[in-house]
């Protein structure tokens, strides 16, 4: 553990509350990126929703942390990490919309057949 005043840990929280909860993370994201505060942070903390976008980033960032050394890393990849995990996570995002809808229907389709013929 870190105990340098000098410098503190920096660690980000991301709480739950569905799709809503979750694209608000990935502004947040987006928005330290932009100001390169991403890379300081040591500790990341999620709930719920908020794991989906922490783990998914989380992975980004493991994947950049393998592939250049640190002194290769610059704030702009930072920036191209949040760009990826905002698409990932709109494309299912939209996926998962589309699967439960389906979902609706067969429901409903299951409802409108008699007891008799469920059994």
């Amino acid at each position: 553990m870190n105990e340098d005043p000098g410098h503190p840990k920096l660690g980000l929280a991301l709480s739950g509350g569905g799709h809503r909860a979750a694209f608000f993370h990935i502004g947040v994201l987006a928005r330290l990126a932009e100001l390169g505060l991403l890379r300081p942070i040591e500790v990341i903390s999620t709930v719920s929703g908020g794991s989906i976008v922490g783990a998914l980033y989380y992975l980004h960032v493991k994947n950049l942390l393998e592939s250049k050394a640190d002194g290769e890393i610059t704030d702009a990849d930072y920036v191209e990490i949040v760009r990826a995990v905002e698409q990932e996570y709109r494309e299912a995002a939209e996926t998962n919309v589309r699967a439960s809808a389906w979902t609706i229907l067969a429901g409903r389709w299951w409802l409108s057949i008699g007891r008799a013929d469920r059994l």
